[in-house]
């Protein structure tokens, strides 16, 4: 371990600090620190137990006109301290970036909001056995920028899900960190020259004995579809399509972005012929919201499809663009809440929160059925109904009501063609 001495050493102190008043992770296993040297930057690793705050110290990034700025970055996980063999289980990452005052005034000029995006790369190491564990990045949109004084991210990220393979110790490590903060056409890139810290070491249990502790929040999950009822019969084609939604809450001006999958039946023939018929997977998203213009509140966002989309489909043929298919068709899809942080201070809003009805969402367009152009844009309006039943000891669901249910949210749709389902 390299020592932290000088500077650094003083801002360490400072982020544990402000950790204590209100950042603090449960069952944190490590941490990062994130120093400059000579010739680029290093990682030092520094232990961390449950209810410790994490510490960090800064990436370098590039400031508008050439210039390069300190950036302060807190990062660390949320991680069981065992796991079984053979047995699915999540480490949950967050980051905190401190953008200073200097740099604020700066990104001022450039717009009233900005997008921040983390980018961690973790290793889970096994013996021998390297895995890399595809970490989804870390992202915060439509943040607005201050008038003066520093502006505080606090990121929490997706869950990231490995199943470890052999009994004994296992951990996990950051072998890489990157970030890029964006105003209007202002780009702040940082980065960071990785060497490979350990972030934590757990054990692995041979058997089911051993259950994971809850850490703190509980994760989401990854795409998987539903149980819908059979299709009806007759001569159809199916195509699949990587899917994201981006929506633009209206309450409270900030964007949630969801992916996941979009598979399309067209029937070609007989008394369906030209309806179709749309079945849609969705990952469950980690959404970061700052509401009453001061509270940070953090949660994940789930929509679950209990009926097909319906609609009609005239599939034709661009001699420029290839076979596309001019669609018009609407989803219902309940909005489940879950994992509610208000202000770092869990929400118990009990396992069955979501909207009391289907969000409707009307989307017409062109989508494109090939590889030769495979993306298709579609946009909409949606209403986002009152949420019931919410709250185990007391009904939060007026105040989640409140927060970002009713009309106006703007939602685009990006479909990207994968292929034809047989």
């Amino acid at each position: 371990m390299q020592p932290i001495s000088g500077d650094w050493g003083k801002h360490v102190k400072i982020f544990g600090d402000r950790a204590r008043r209100g950042l603090a992770l449960k069952s944190v296993l490590g941490a990062i620190v994130v120093g400059t040297v000579a010739g680029g930057v290093y990682y030092t690793s520094t232990s961390a137990t449950a209810n410790e705050p994490v510490v960090a110290s800064s990436f370098v990034c590039g400031v508008p006109g050439g210039a390069e700025a300190a950036v302060p970055i807190e990062f660390g996980v949320v991680a069981p301290e065992s796991v079984v063999v053979g047995v699915s289980a999540v480490v949950r990452p967050r980051a905190v970036i401190t953008v200073p005052a200097e740099l604020v005034g700066r990104l001022r000029g450039f717009g009233e909001s900005l997008d921040a995006t983390v980018v961690p790369e973790l290793t889970l190491i096994e013996g021998e056995a390297a895995t890399e564990l595809g970490a989804r990045p870390l992202a915060v949109r439509s943040m607005g920028v201050p008038g003066s004084g520093e502006l505080v991210l606090d990121i929490p990220g997706a869950p990231v899900s490995f199943t470890p393979k052999a009994r004994g110790t296992a951990r996990v490590e950051l072998t890489g960190l990157a970030a890029t903060i964006t105003v209007g056409a202002a780009e702040v890139p940082c980065r960071a020259v990785s060497r490979s810290v350990a972030l934590g070491t757990f054990s692995v249990a041979a058997d089911d004995t051993v259950q994971p502790p809850r850490v703190l929040a509980e994760p989401g999950g990854e795409v998987s579809a539903k149980a819908l009822p059979p299709l009806p019969e007759g001569k159809r084609v199916r195509h699949r399509f990587a899917m994201e939604i981006t929506t633009r809450l209206a309450k409270v001006g900030a964007e949630v972005r969801l992916t996941g999958e979009f598979v399309s039946t067209i029937y070609t023939e007989g008394e369906l012929e030209g309806r179709l018929r749309g079945q849609i997977t969705v990952n469950p998203a980690d959404v970061y919201l700052v509401v009453f213009r001061f509270m940070p509140v953090t949660n994940t966002i789930a929509l679950d499809q209990r009926e097909y989309a319906t609609g009609e489909a005239d599939i034709k043929i661009d001699p420029v663009t290839g076979l596309y298919a001019a669609v018009q068709t609407r989803a219902a899809l309940y909005v489940k809440v879950s994992n509610v942080l208000q202000d770092g201070v869990p929400l118990d809003v009990g396992a069955g929160c979501e909207t009391a009805s289907p969000l409707l969402l009307d989307l017409a367009g062109r989508v494109n059925l090939g590889q030769k152009h495979p993306v298709s844009n579609l946009e909409g309006l949606a209403t986002i109904p009152a949420f019931a039943p919410c709250g185990v000891k007391e009904n939060v669901a007026p105040l989640l009501s409140g927060l970002v249910s009713g009309p106006g949210n703007k939602v685009s749709v990006k479909l990207t063609y994968i292929d034809v389902i047989p």
